[in-house]
């Protein structure tokens, strides 16, 4: 057998110190303590779809903070869905930090043969739009 070549994909690295910091349990340089309270708990979950390039139909949650300063799109892995992410929702728009979780193609509550795609561009579409919506009203 002949040796399989290896071609590494092309790396992206995204900066969000903070948002990483707080979601890990540390703190950013300054920042005081904050514990989750009653407002925390009691976000407003809004929902909707958007129809994908190939037509289906994938689901997301928003929850936009009320002093917005920053907005952040969540990707699940394999094998999830958006519902599973509501720790970073509750520690992030507290720090008014907006979150919109979306359910890939085949999992959770969006359209699709479950864990399964024709191509892993598909995803990345699908991840583009959600940044679009996520975008709206800017």
């Amino acid at each position: 057998m002949g040796a399989k070549s290896f071609h590494p994909v092309r790396e992206q690295r995204f900066h969000f110190p903070e948002a990483v910091n707080i979601v890990m349990g540390g703190k950013s340089k300054g920042e005081r303590s904050m514990r989750l309270n009653e407002a925390s708990r009691d976000l407003q979950e809004n929902t909707g779809t958007f129809e994908s390039s190939d037509g289906l139909k994938i689901f997301y949650r928003e929850f936009v903070a009320e002093n917005e300063r920053a907005r952040l799109v969540v990707a699940h892995g394999i094998g999830e869905h958006s519902g599973r992410y509501r720790n970073v929702v509750e520690k992030l728009v507290p720090r008014d930090i907006s979150v919109w979780a979306m359910d890939l193609r085949g999992h959770g509550k969006s359209e699709g043969r479950r864990g399964h795609i024709l191509a892993f561009d598909d995803y990345v579409n699908d991840v583009s739009t959600m940044v679009e919506v996520a975008k709206r009203e800017m």
